[in-house]
């Protein structure tokens, strides 16, 4: 994604309130019978990675195109701050729910969620992986 804002205008990235997911907000997931799911991991969100990354690029090119054209302090300063930023840790903004399991139709699936609190990336991905057996299989008698 090309970002049209120039370095100077782009907010840096906050850390959100959060911590680690807790089990406690659960919800159904699509598909009826299926087990339900809960926050299992935050992650950094690629598509604010990436965004962050782009601003480092431009950050560090401004810089270096600043070379000789500014005084030396204005060079290191623009130099320091870039580099600065790119040692920040980013922080964990994307939620992932996930579930493996049996639902009370015997279908066994795989379920993925991911979303971000700060840009509204979402992505989600459902596998039908298999429908267990729910026959008891016939018993052989033994002969005399």
């Amino acid at each position: 994604t090309t970002n049209a804002r120039s370095p100077e205008s782009v907010p840096l990235l906050q850390e959100p309130k959060m911590g680690r997911a807790q089990a406690t907000e659960t919800r159904a997931s699509t598909k009826e019978g299926c087990i339900n799911m809960s926050a299992d991991n935050w992650t950094v969100c690629p598509r604010c990675l990436a965004d962050h990354e782009e601003f480092i690029a431009k950050m560090r090119l401004r810089a270096a195109e600043s070379y000789g054209k500014v005084p030396v302090a204005e060079f290191q300063r623009l130099t320091m701050e870039a580099e600065s930023e790119a040692n920040t840790t980013m922080p964990e903004n994307f939620r992932e729910d996930y579930a493996i399991g049996v639902g009370s139709d015997g279908s066994f699936d795989v379920v993925y969620e991911g979303r971000c609190k700060v840009c509204d990336l979402s992505f989600k991905y459902v596998v039908g992986v298999a429908k267990i057996p729910m026959q008891r299989p016939v018993k052989k008698r033994k002969s005399a």
